[in-house]
């Protein structure tokens, strides 16, 4: 059983990530994920997601991210835009 906060955590952190590296980003959403197990207490999150520029279309990125069920944080969160 995945637990259901890692797939939100790691979406946010993503999602921050995202905004830290182009603060010109609006519209970010998390629109694919994957969690699994990862092993004692860890959960692994992949998934994709989307975002707007002031001046142009759409982008996507994709995002990894580890969330540990115990100390209920993230780490690990690698975005690529």
């Amino acid at each position: 059983m995945v637990d259901p906060f890692a797939v939100s955590a790691c979406s946010d952190a993503a999602s921050q990530e995202v905004r830290t590296r182009m603060p010109s980003a609006n519209a970010v959403a998390v629109t694919k994920t994957d969690p699994s197990s990862a092993g004692d207490n860890r959960v692994s999150v992949s998934g994709e997601g989307t975002f707007a520029g002031v001046a142009g279309p759409s982008q996507t990125f994709t995002f990894q991210c580890t969330y540990d069920v115990k100390a209920r944080t993230t780490s690990g969160v690698t975005v690529l835009l």
